[in-house]
């Protein structure tokens, strides 16, 4: 187990390895963004307790997979398209998931000194 000492150690050893992790947590958040903008404008339940489902595809509802929801990724890997019904995802969701990740990699920079 690694102690937080240990942590920000390796933090001022590898100054990149913090801009990899505020990335990564910036396009986790913005993926959940995405998630609460589109049940929301969409009038449906977005907390478990209310009654929200798994993720699916706007436009033939199916269920989304694991590989499916990973950030930015997936949407470059369809090409844009969901992987059943091959119809159009908006561009949204993944500018949105990397605006979010900059924005956190902003706040690490400023934050870092």
């Amino acid at each position: 187990m690694i102690s937080m000492d240990d942590f920000w150690l390796y933090l001022e050893v590898f100054p990149w390895l913090g801009y990899c992790i505020s990335g990564f947590f910036g396009l986790i958040f913005g993926s959940f963004l995405t998630f609460l903008f589109y049940r929301i404008q969409n009038n449906e339940p977005w907390l478990w307790g209310q009654g929200a489902s798994r993720s699916k595809c706007p436009s033939c509802k199916i269920n989304l997979g694991a590989i499916d929801l990973i950030p930015v990724l997936s949407w470059a890997i369809s090409c844009g398209k969901c992987r059943h019904c091959k119809k159009g995802v908006p561009i949204r969701y993944p500018l949105i998931e990397i605006g979010t990740s900059i924005i956190f990699l902003l706040i690490y920079r400023v934050c870092q000194g």
